[in-house]
Formats: structure tokens, sequence, C-alpha cells
């Protein structure tokens, strides 16, 4: 069944992403947020040829933490550069169900960029 890769990591307690297809199945997987839960959980959860057979990459960009919303803006660009898929993008500003991102993503143009949206200035001092 072709779907979309869905990833959301505008939260700092957990991030989520899976598969969600045109007709609102949805298959999603939570993990710590961050770059080892994400990324390792991607690898180990999405494979090479269901990327190859997605509709696309939806990503919620935000706003949200300034490293989580980071990681899944940099996960989801590279994915949908590597795999040469559409790229949608939504904020969590649209205050939207999953499963609503089927008919969300049906009124979106992909981009070709999905930038991370951040909540605040990123708190990083030196002392």
């Amino acid at each position: 069944m072709k779907s979309w890769l869905y990833i959301d990591t505008r939260t700092r307690a957990s991030a989520e992403f899976g598969w969600i297809s045109p007709a609102g199945h949805i298959k999603l997987w939570k993990v710590k947020p961050g770059a080892p839960g994400l990324m390792s959980s991607l690898a180990a959860k999405i494979k090479l040829h269901d990327l190859r057979g997605a509709l696309g990459i939806c990503l919620v960009s935000g706003p949200g933490s300034f490293s989580s919303v980071r990681m899944g803006a940099l996960a989801a660009n590279l994915l949908a550069d590597f795999g040469s898929l559409p790229l949608y993008a939504l904020t969590a500003q649209e205050k939207f169900q999953v499963s609503q991102v089927p008919v969300l993503i049906s009124g979106l143009k992909p981009v070709a960029y999905a930038p991370p949206i951040y909540d605040q200035e990123p708190n990083i001092t030196i002392k």
C-alpha cells in the first residue's frame, strides 16, 4: 500500500514517525527524541524498498524544541532528497489530528526544503 512517511519531532518528550495512507490507515512509532532515538529507529523500521514506494515525506516542522525539530527536519529533508520523494511540511499551528494528514497533504504543494520552526531561540550559553 502506498503511504506517506510521517515525521513529527516537535515535543521534547517523544518523537513519532510512521506510515499514513491516503485511505487513513496509520502506523506510528513513538521514540525518544534526538538523534540516537529518531535516527536509529528510522533505520530499523523504514526499509529502503518501502521508502522507494512511498508517496512522499510529511514533516511536522514545528514549532517545537530546537534540537527536536532540527533533527526531524534533517531526517525528512535527507530522506526526501535521497529517495527523490516529494516533501510536505505541516506546522503544529494548524492544529490537526494525525488522521487528517492525508486531507491536509492533498491541499499542499511539495517543497524543496522544509526548515525547522523553533518555539523559541535556543538556550545555548557559555559559562
